[in-house]
């Protein structure tokens, strides 16, 4: 089934930022751009009939976009069942909660690190739920270092793999483990990172 990201932003550059990290990390997706709301019902709605039941749609809407159009889009996406990721500062709690309230599937911080964007992606087409805000917060490349320091080796490989959305029978697989003793890993990481999902986990650990 083919997988459609469309992301909508007035700023090119943040598009292309957006839409380079996803390709890098999911080169498999179709990325569509849209700078406005209008634009985005236009990409959204711009396959024919049948051909909407083949693909997996997401959509990254800026919050902030048309002033007060972002809210209205988010809204009117989520009435016709299609995740949305609201993209907006974390600080600013009045849009958060409208965010939340239109039926935002998660809400990202505007300067999240760009991997946190396939992440999240490959977590919502797998089907997860609202992602608490609080696990979206921007993590600094030097607590994330030290938190994995006092990782051994084996759990960081099982992270990396874990990190790609691989399920325990494929890590295990690969890592020449049995899928009791990558559970056993998950468990530790889990604990570990204080989450209590392999979601949080991911999300934690970008």
């Amino acid at each position: 089934m083919k997988r459609v990201v469309v992301i909508v932003d007035a700023h090119p550059a943040v598009a292309h930022g957006v839409s380079q990290a996803l390709l890098a990390a999911m080169p498999d997706l179709e990325v569509r751009c849209a700078t406005s709301a209008a634009q985005c019902r236009r990409l959204t709605m711009s396959n024919p009939v049948g051909e909407e039941l083949e693909q997996k749609l997401l959509v990254f809407v800026d919050a902030y976009i048309g002033g007060g159009e972002g809210s209205h889009l988010i809204r009117e996406l989520s009435e016709q069942r299609v995740p949305v990721v609201a993209m907006c500062e974390i600080s600013d709690s009045t849009t958060v909660r409208d965010c939340s309230v239109t039926g935002a599937t998660a809400i990202v911080s505007k300067i999240a690190n760009l991997d946190l964007y396939p992440a999240l992606a490959t977590l919502i087409f797998s089907g997860a739920a609202f992602l608490s805000t609080e696990l979206l917060r921007y993590q600094s490349t030097a607590s994330q270092a030290s938190s994995e320091g006092l990782l051994t080796a084996r759990q960081r490989d099982v992270l990396g793999l874990l990190r790609t959305g691989k399920p325990n029978k494929i890590i295990a697989r690969t890592l020449g483990l049995s899928e009791g003793t990558v559970k056993n890993y998950v468990s530790h990481l889990l604990e570990h990172y204080e989450v209590t999902s392999r979601a949080q986990l991911i999300l934690r650990t970008q």
